[in-house]
């Protein structure tokens, strides 16, 4: 029988690296919610995107290239009147004669140059995928130049654009919970 009036020895352990100012400066710049454009950002991780568009154009260029937009749907929130906007997530494949990679591993990318206009007959429009999103941070350049902020509290501090891309589209009946999930590496941070 234990005597629970005994006091047990407790070891108390230091952990000097959990949550300091750069690790919760680090989880606020993966988790906060990111505007751009008026919208906000959709968030790293598993998310369940509808492939919107899928339409031929051509580039700068003149060449000929296919653009494919997933859309997450508005989100309500009890306390605000309007509901929550994300921005799309834009694929552009410049188009090839013939198809050098495969399609199944190269069609969620935000850019190529290996696929054919054939390939994507293949899509539906309209349609849910379970997408792995990625967040890279980068700098915002003028020409060579990089931009600075000039008001608020950033001032001189370099202007840092975060996008939005899909790494990874799984199987709609994918379980997710028995899915792990390393953040740290969704998110590119700017070195």
């Amino acid at each position: 029988m234990i005597d629970i009036l005994k006091e047990e020895k407790q070891e108390i352990r230091d952990y000097p690296e959990f949550l300091t100012g750069e690790r919760s400066s680090m989880l606020f710049r993966m988790f906060c919610g990111k505007r751009s454009k008026g919208k906000l950002m959709i968030e790293v991780g598993i998310q369940k995107l509808k492939l919107v568009k899928i339409e031929k154009r051509e580039a700068n260029n003149g060449q000929p290239m296919m653009a494919l937009s997933f859309w997450k749907p508005p989100v309500e929130v009890p306390h605000l009147k309007n509901k929550l906007a994300y921005n799309t997530i834009e694929c552009r494949h410049m188009l090839q004669p013939k198809r050098t990679k495969s399609f199944k591993d190269n069609w969620f990318l935000p850019f190529t140059s290996c696929l054919d206009e054939k390939s994507f007959t293949v899509l539906e429009k309209n349609k849910f995928y379970l997408c792995l999103v990625q967040q890279d941070e980068e700098r915002f350049f003028k020409g060579a130049e990089v931009l600075k902020y000039t008001r608020g509290r950033n001032v001189g501090e370099d202007i840092i654009l975060v996008k939005s891309h899909i790494v990874k589209v799984l199987p709609p009946d994918t379980n997710i919970e028995n899915f792990n999930i390393d953040y740290f590496n969704l998110y590119k941070f700017l070195e």
